[in-house]
């Protein structure tokens, strides 16, 4: 098992720097030559002491047994599904730049995430406006912690954890962070599983997308992205390898993952149309 620690890589004004990240992050081999694989082993966080965020512990399991959709950002992603969503009274964790759809539905997530260092930073006040959902924003732009943090704001650290060849870690206690691999999606993933969720249903995320991140085609609408605004640059097989953990991790821990999108390339998940998960107006 590889664990990843993280240096606080991050410049004079408190902004990370993302093009050193990897490099400046340290490699701890327990030993184990089936790396990757933590099926029966309890997981060694090397973060234990640095990082561990008590607060967040009150949230351990509220959610224990019951289902919720993750929404991510993705151009398949449709209001109207957002209106079942919200008429049916589904739990729901929305992520990234999801209040843009905001003024489109009366829709609300319960829970929202957000780690990338960018899109923090070039929202602070849109997230911190966000009334309603618990919110779990990463460490990795500390300037957003400086003042006017609402106490239903939980700050979790967020570990890298990439390798070309392995698959990344997967950090089942939100109290020390969880590991980051190229989407939001694994963020959430990791947060919904210690938030006690057993079923966990993913909803617009396309897992396709065009060379140019800002391309207004690959998400649900066409300002997503400013003329300024920055990207941190990720690969198909990062993320590819993201799901891959979050299914096996969840099939050797009961927990059940489907993909609901409308389209879209991701396959590691099963397959379920979102419209059979509801019959006639009731839950299933």
């Amino acid at each position: 098992m590889s664990l990843w620690e993280n240096e606080n890589n991050q410049n004079e004004n408190g902004e990370q720097n993302n093009d050193a990240m990897e490099a400046n992050f340290t490699v701890k081999d327990s030993g184990n030559e089936n790396a990757g694989d933590t099926t029966d082993e309890k997981p060694t966080y090397v973060f234990e002491n640095l990082y561990k965020n008590e607060k967040i512990a009150q949230l351990k399991d509220r959610n224990a047994g019951g289902r919720c959709f993750i929404v991510a950002t993705g151009p398949s992603l449709k209001m109207e599904d957002l209106d079942t969503l919200n008429q049916q009274g589904e739990y729901s964790i929305g992520v990234n730049r999801i209040y843009l759809a905001f003024d489109k539905t009366d829709w609300r997530p319960d829970y929202y995430v957000v780690c990338d260092v960018n899109c923090i930073q070039e929202s602070v006040e849109e997230i911190k406006q966000i009334k309603g959902p618990i919110k779990f924003v990463s460490d990795l732009y500390p300037g957003f912690w400086e003042n006017n943090v609402s106490d239903d704001t939980y700050r979790y650290h967020f570990h890298l954890s990439f390798s070309r060849n392995e698959l990344p870690d997967f950090c089942d206690d939100l109290e020390y962070g969880v590991y980051g691999c190229g989407t939001v999606t694994y963020d959430a993933i990791q947060i919904a599983v210690y938030l006690g969720f057993k079923e966990i249903y993913l909803l617009g995320v396309d897992f396709s997308f065009s060379k140019d991140y800002k391309d207004k085609s690959n998400h649900f609408v066409e300002n997503y992205y400013n003329k300024n605004s920055k990207t941190t640059e990720v690969t198909e097989n990062e993320q590819l390898k993201a799901y891959q953990k979050a299914k096996q991790y969840a099939e050797t821990h009961g927990i059940k993952i489907y993909n609901a999108t409308r389209g879209g390339k991701l396959e590691v998940f099963e397959r379920v149309d979102f419209d059979s998960l509801f019959e006639k107006g009731e839950l299933k």
